[in-house]
Parts: structure tokens; sequence; C-alpha cells
């Protein structure tokens, strides 16, 4: 993943120009905004082919869903990632 577009502290931007097979030429994009909960962040990964089988979907899905949670208890721990979860 390579950063396109940072504006701290609300959005960042990545291109992804490899990596993952048929990744190539997505892009992911994070909006964070005050919520009365906390912080609302707002995830898309978009630009896949029209090719790429829906199949694969389940797998994107699972990819960044365990980015995301590993992300929520960095931050909610103020540390690094729990290893036995990894």
């Amino acid at each position: 993943m390579r950063v396109s577009r940072l504006d701290p502290p609300t959005e960042v931007a990545w291109d992804c120009p490899g990596g993952f097979p048929l990744w190539e030429g997505t892009s992911v994009a994070w909006s964070l905004r005050p919520s009365e909960h906390g912080t609302k962040v707002v995830f898309r990964h978009v630009g896949f082919p029209d090719e790429q089988p829906e199949y694969d979907f389940g797998s994107i899905s699972l990819t960044w869903a365990q980015i995301v949670s590993r992300l929520k208890e960095v931050v909610e721990s103020g540390g690094a990632p729990n290893p036995a979860l990894s």
C-alpha cells in the first residue's frame, strides 16, 4: 500500500500498486469523524476489476476484519497487539 492522500486527523487514503492478487489498482480510504460514542470510522476498499470472482470478497472481508480488529486492540490498549492473537 502507498499513501495517496493524508489529511490528519480525519482522512487517509492508500493506493495498492500490487501485493495480494487482484488488489493491484484498488484504493483504500479511511475517514474518521466525531460521534456521540467516540469516533466513527468509515472504511472503503474500492476499484476491484469486474472479473474479480465474487467468492474472493469473503477472503478480502476476512483479511480486513482481522486487520481492523488488531488496530482496534492497539488503539484501545495504547500498545502493541496481543501476540497470542496474531
